[in-house]
């Protein structure tokens, strides 16, 4: 199963940081993520990443290059998941779940990331450390 979506960034000119667009799938656990969700039959990956980023955060986007992938298993599902860099357009749009998959969506700053699913820690932990160089 393959699984597409997004590391949606911006930046902050009130507190000059980065931040990144993650959803909380649960409600009884922590664990925040990319938006992202399951390839279609004939779908290209970038578009699939821009619809799920659309449907679980209301944030429609300008897709770059592949970030990485990263790999899970949940029940009996073995999931590769394809992460693309992505920006918002307009910059302006403030996230809401649409779908109602997620019980939180939201943009967090780069120095104070809630909790990460484990399987994306890598991924978003990279993703950090490109955005504060871009920073500087």
């Amino acid at each position: 199963m393959v699984s597409c979506g997004t590391v949606t960034w911006r930046y902050n000119k009130d507190t000059h940081v980065p931040e990144i667009l993650l959803v909380r799938p649960f409600e009884r656990r922590p664990n925040f993520g990319i938006p992202k969700g399951h390839l279609e039959l004939d779908e290209d990956p970038a578009e699939c990443a821009r619809r799920e980023t659309k449907e679980e955060a209301g944030i429609t986007v300008n897709i770059g290059d592949v970030v990485g992938t990263c790999k899970t298993v949940y029940g009996n599902e073995r999931k590769t998941v394809i992460a693309y860099w992505a920006r918002p357009e307009p910059v302006n749009q403030e996230p809401v779940s649409l779908d109602g998959e997620n019980v939180e969506v939201g943009y967090y700053p780069i120095n104070n990331l809630p909790p990460i699913h484990v399987y994306q820690r890598d991924l978003i932990l990279l993703v950090a450390d490109v955005l504060r160089e871009l920073a500087i």
